[in-house]
């Protein structure tokens, strides 16, 4: 057995018995810090403006072979795409294949790496249509995700911190936090709405590598951009966008589409708190919130917002977009408007007016028919602990994204939506069977104590039980991430883990 050190990592040619055991040894939190070390390098580097100093480490973390070992983890066991091959039709689904990996790509030169073309294929979106989808090879991925943690610490010092898509830290929740926090006074209360035309699609290649002349990869990246895409067995040129399904495809986007706050002319006064921290406060007649390519601009009148069109003109030309005439226009906070899945609207009241949220209609609608498609699968398969499972599993997720807003009486609807399910359920799969020998079967006294549902619907093999809507409590949060704040920035590594109640590692890596 051949042993030799390669930034911190052990390299050895084993057996392919010892293998297995070797990836489930490895120690992915020293290999996480690791990692984080040099990306906080990156970043304070460019916040200094020593930009030779940053590349320097960007080589530095391209060539670590943590970084490396990272990446096959996330492509290979982490990602929900793991089981989806790219063109080449390989896969590595076991710990042997992803040790065996990582070997074999030690001795590659990621500057001379070959692009593959992507597999186009087509998932159906909400309105029906189908959306295109381009699946890298494994090993595209991989060196996509390498990328990604080199570039990314590089492009975050100068992001608009209304961005809020697929960024780290940030998420849909923040973006509704801080539209919040700005219409809650009814002080904007008309609202662009705004959404690209085909942003993916259609995203200028040449502004995307103007934009990344710093970036020692650069080359690589144009490669992916230019790979094209295989369809049938066809092979078609790609001459703008991003390839959706690419691990690096949403931080390039995030990276063309940054500027829009410039484009309207928003500035931002700094000023100094009594704690000796600081704050800065919006001047400007116009606030942009932006996730991915979705974006709303809060205007104080409905000339400011008739006039967001043309200041973002030029923005939208360099970058080779276009609004979308069917989803962009102009609404009043008294008739409501809906951004990720969330409905804003101003009531009336005794004493004036109120700016409320709740879950939207398309929102209630979509968890429905996620339900339903699991009832039709337990119809088929009789299988009700992973049944359960799927559906308390969407349950917590969508009640922990809803739970934000005023969602109380809309959790307790969802409850008894579900619960006539159940009774539909039970009756198709026993249409012999009394009602008390189905409840003595699928219903059980509720585990847990604080609930006041008495019996809930059981796995009768696992006893596993079904959850309510209600039991989470609704929890509004009126304060907006701070100003500029970074996982790659160690001074805000204490105010992160308050808000987010985990440790900086968890935040940034799966």
């Amino acid at each position: 057995m051949k042993t030799g050190k390669q930034n911190n990592i052990v390299v050895q040619s084993a057996e392919p018995s010892e293998l297995e055991s070797e990836w489930v040894n490895i120690n992915w939190y020293k290999v996480e810090r690791g990692i984080l070390k040099i990306q906080q390098r990156i970043y304070r580097a460019v916040v200094e403006g020593d930009m030779r100093k940053a590349k320097k480490l960007v080589r530095l973390l391209i060539h670590d072979k943590r970084v490396l070992l990272y990446s096959i983890r996330v492509v290979t066991q982490k990602n929900g795409g793991k089981s989806t091959p790219g063109l080449d039709n390989k896969v590595y689904l076991t710990h042997a294949s992803r040790m065996q990996l990582f070997y074999e790509m030690c001795e590659e030169n990621i500057k001379l790496h070959k692009v593959k073309p992507v597999r186009r294929v087509f998932i159906p979106k909400k309105n029906k249509k189908l959306r295109p989808l381009g699946i890298p090879t494994i090993k595209d991925r991989i060196y996509q995700n390498i990328c990604k943690m080199a570039l990314e610490p590089m492009v975050e010092p100068n992001f608009e911190s209304t961005s809020y898509g697929f960024r780290p830290i940030r998420g849909p929740q923040d973006a509704i936090t801080k539209i919040y926090s700005h219409i809650r006074y009814y002080n904007r209360p008309y609202i662009f709405e705004g959404d690209f035309e085909a942003c993916f699609d259609n995203l200028d290649h040449d502004f995307i590598i103007s934009e990344l002349k710093d970036f020692p990869l650069v080359d690589l990246i144009k490669d992916w951009l230019e790979a094209g895409y295989i369809h049938g067995d066809k092979f078609y040129v790609t001459e703008s966008g991003t390839p959706q399904g690419g691990i690096i495809s949403p931080l390039l986007a995030n990276i063309a589409l940054h500027g829009m706050e410039k484009a309207l002319n928003i500035k931002y006064k700094k000023y100094k708190k009594s704690d000796g921290t600081y704050t800065y406060k919006n001047l400007s007649k116009y606030v942009v919130v932006r996730y991915a390519d979705d974006f709303v601009v809060l205007c104080k009148t409905k000339e400011d917002a008739e006039e967001v069109p043309k200041l973002l003109e030029e923005y939208l030309n360099k970058r080779g977009l276009k609004l979308s005439p069917e989803k962009t226009f102009i609404t009043h906070l008294d008739d409501g408007f809906d951004f990720l899945g969330i409905n804003f609207r101003s009531y009336k009241i005794k004493n004036g007016v109120k700016v409320r949220t709740k879950p939207s209609k398309a929102s209630i609608n979509s968890f429905k028919n996620k339900v339903r498609d699991l009832y039709r699968i337990v119809l088929h398969t009789r299988d009700f602990e992973s049944f359960i499972i799927s559906l308390n599993n969407l349950i917590k997720g969508t009640a922990m994204y809803w739970r934000m807003t005023s969602a109380k009486k809309v959790f307790r609807n969802m409850d008894y939506f579900i619960i006539h399910k159940n009774i539909r359920l039970l009756r198709r799969l026993y249409p012999k069977k009394s009602h008390k020998w189905i409840k003595g079967k699928h219903y059980k006294p509720s585990s847990n104590k604080n609930s006041k549902d008495k019996y809930l619907l059981t796995d009768p093999e696992s006893g596993r039980q079904m959850i309510r809507m209600n039991w989470f409590s609704v929890k509004h949060n009126n304060y907006p991430l701070r100003y500029g704040v970074s996982p790659y920035n160690k001074d805000d590594w204490d105010y992160i883990e308050r808000i987010k109640f985990k440790p900086i590692v968890k935040c940034l890596y799966v």
